[in-house]
């Protein structure tokens, strides 16, 4: 199994749902294969960029569990987490998956303190940690895509991901 360690997201609340979906919409769109339609998107408030998927199942899947962790998350103490995304195989004899490749994201919410000067630091030190997040997903891509046999080959081709694949979030 291959796994991909992101870096650490650090974040406000108000910031998280969007910085999820970027991040889990760039992985899946680099999972799509056959005819995607992609779709640019803009982070709110941010002058950021990514292209996901354009299709309403698996955007609704990964905002339902995008908002599952984050409401497990803000309730926490901790405000400390992990979202993942695994793919998977499995045989029709076998009711257990074998995950083949896993994203990991350790997530912390966090408070700023709010004047204009530390405000403005903060959001230049948060898109540069995005962009290095973004970036980071496209070198493990690029790596992914340079491995001959790299990709299991059965798949589940219904939809525009033609693997199997599920989210799992832990909160510490």
């Amino acid at each position: 199994m291959e796994q991909f360690y992101l870096p650490d997201l650090k974040c406000t609340s108000e910031e998280l749902f969007e910085f999820l979906n970027a991040i889990f919409q760039t992985i899946l769109f680099n999972r799509a294969i056959g005819e995607v339609e992609p779709r640019d998107k803009k982070i709110k408030n941010y002058d950021i960029y990514y292209v996901r998927v354009k299709d309403q199942e698996i955007s609704q899947k990964l905002e339902s569990e995008t908002n599952r962790f984050i409401q497990k998350l803000l309730n926490s103490e901790s405000k400390q987490g992990e979202f993942k995304l695994q793919f998977y195989v499995s045989k029709l004899w076998s009711l257990v998956g074998k995950t083949w490749e896993e994203w990991i994201l350790k997530v912390e919410v966090v408070k700023y303190q709010t004047n204009e000067n530390n405000l403005f630091k903060i959001k230049k030190k948060t898109k540069s940690l995005m962009f290095e997040i973004l970036k980071k997903i496209i070198d493990y891509i690029n790596l992914t895509l340079s491995k001959e046999d790299y990709f299991p080959k059965d798949q589940d081709s219904d939809g525009a991901i033609p693997f199997k694949y599920k989210y799992e979030s832990t909160i510490f």
